[in-house]
């Protein structure tokens, strides 16, 4: 499922990762509805366990420090059964519930996600969003393996800030990744 919204957000360039945080807030409430425990991982892939069901891409026209609009482009395997080699861990769905999905069902279920949190947005209430965002982060709290300068280190994901930075904590004190 391929779909791109049209937004008008208008509002500071300071809050624009919030609406990224909307949309994928969204799309993980809309695949739990059917019965699918996704996870967003930073900074703009849905996961179900350790695989890739959804991404998400939002294109902002910026003036003035004003977010003018954004085109939110979203795609959602949904009834795929097998993935081209060369993507590393992709799923869909239907893998996922070992049954089909109805595409249009999904649609709506997505758009009225997207409507509610995108009125969240608009109405400022950017603690209950980045609230619902850390609930569904993928690996919150945990040690996980990343690459820093060519080198394996564990770290822990602690959140994401409202600029958009991950935020993570090591041996050497916390430290924020874009």
């Amino acid at each position: 499922l391929l779909l791109s919204l049209l937004l008008f957000p208008k509002c500071s360039i300071q809050k624009q990762f919030f609406l990224n945080k909307a949309i994928a807030v969204s799309i993980c409430q809309a695949l739990s509805t059917f019965g699918v425990n996704a996870k967003i991982k930073w900074p703009n892939d849905i996961y179900v366990e350790n695989k890739k069901v959804s991404g998400v891409l939002i294109e902002n026209a910026i003036h003035s420090n004003q977010l003018k609009h954004s085109v939110v482009g979203v795609g959602i395997n949904v009834n795929q059964l097998s993935f081209p080699q060369n993507l590393p861990n992709p799923t869909s769905m239907r893998l996922c519930l070992n049954k089909q999905v109805d595409r249009t069902l999904l649609l709506e279920v997505v758009c009225s996600f997207m409507e509610k949190n995108y009125l969240l947005f608009k109405n400022n209430s950017f603690t209950q969003i980045d609230d619902q965002y850390h609930s569904l982060l993928y690996k919150h709290f945990e040690y996980t393996s990343f690459k820093i300068e060519n080198k394996l280190v564990d770290l822990k994901v602690l959140g994401v800030s409202a600029s958009g930075l991950l935020e993570l904590e090591g041996k050497e004190g916390l430290k924020a990744f874009s």
